[in-house]
């Protein structure tokens, strides 16, 4: 017996949209309750220049003056080609008085991952204590990393960096029986 296959419905299932269009639809995704007939629109170097979609009314009411953008690391950038952001370009209200479609559409704004600049900032930790944690200082110079006491503030500070290069589970038991306070730096 002779079996028959129709590919018709898998051929023209669209394939999944990626790079600029994905990454708007994530943005609108993250930023609106409600957001459907997703158009997009205009060309900036083969890739769209507007989105025009339909929200509710609260989503409507709301002003935007901000650029709207997912942030991502330094790493996750190096993968795209673009960080999008989505600019304010208008909004209307169709439909009748019984049943409105408010739609709203913004400028699609892309810049160059290659051209993102990273604060290169090392993160540092620190800690106020009553008294100098002389325990906590030799476990961080036992294992060859740097830290800094502050005496007139009695706070100890360590980079990041260092700080996950040592064990940090009892670098933790430590603080906690010097009577560590976790300060935001």
């Amino acid at each position: 017996m002779e079996r028959i296959y129709d590919f018709s419905l898998f051929l023209e299932a669209k394939a999944p949209t990626v790079g600029v269009e994905r990454e708007a639809k994530k943005i609108i995704g993250e930023m609106f309750a409600f957001a459907k007939n997703m158009k997009f629109s205009g060309d900036q170097n083969g890739e769209p220049e507007f989105i025009e979609f339909e929200v509710d009314e609260n989503d409507y009411k709301l002003g935007y003056d901000e650029e709207l953008k997912m942030e991502y690391s330094e790493n996750v950038l190096k993968k795209r080609k673009y960080q999008v952001s989505l600019k304010f370009k208008s909004k209307s209200k169709e439909g009748t008085e019984e049943k409105p479609i408010y739609k709203i559409k913004f400028k699609i704004k892309l810049k160059v991952s290659s051209d993102i600049k990273f604060d290169k900032k090392e993160v540092e930790l620190a800690w106020g204590f009553e008294n100098k944690p002389t325990g906590v200082i030799k476990f961080i110079k036992d294992g060859k990393q740097k830290c800094e006491w502050d005496s007139s503030s009695n706070r100890l500070y360590i980079l990041k960096s260092a700080y996950d290069k040592l064990a940090t589970d009892q670098l933790r038991i430590l603080l906690r029986k010097a009577g560590a306070e976790k300060i935001r730096v």
